[in-house]
């Protein structure tokens, strides 16, 4: 039987809406990279946090002790256990962290204020992806 004439262009439309739908419900189609993001995220913070961890056993300057103790506490009430949040939720601590630690004058420790830069990448490149991804509704 051959197709209708008179509806070949509705014919035609459906089947594109429905390629575009069946792609979309492919997971091998939607790959979206957040989780590749997400981990040079967390590698980045326990870059951190173990710097932060390793800085105690070396032996402080007097002037160093106030600021050692500030950044353990930092390290402390954030802990690895951010790393294992959800993607939202690590985002926003995450912003947390680096908003407490530029509070924190780090000039005697660039060893410390480097991951800062790359935290934030991270973190922006996954919340930029993650808007996205909504967006388009993957």
């Amino acid at each position: 039987m051959d197709p209708l004439i008179e509806v070949a262009p509705q014919t035609q439309k459906i089947k594109e809406a429905f390629t575009v739908f069946q792609q979309g419900m492919m997971k091998d189609q939607a790959s979206s990279g957040k989780e590749a993001l997400n981990r040079s995220r967390d590698q980045y913070i326990k870059g951190l946090l173990y710097g932060i961890q390793s800085e105690q056993h070396f032996p402080q300057e007097a002037n160093q002790e106030a600021l050692m103790k500030q950044l353990l506490e930092l390290a402390d009430n954030y802990g690895f256990g951010l790393i294992r949040l959800p993607y939202n939720d690590q985002s926003s601590q995450t912003d947390n962290l680096l908003t407490e630690l530029e509070a924190i004058d780090l000039s005697s420790m660039p060893h410390i204020s480097r991951w800062i830069t790359k935290i934030r990448e991270a973190n922006n490149s996954l919340k930029g992806n993650i808007s996205v991804l909504l967006n388009v509704g993957i």
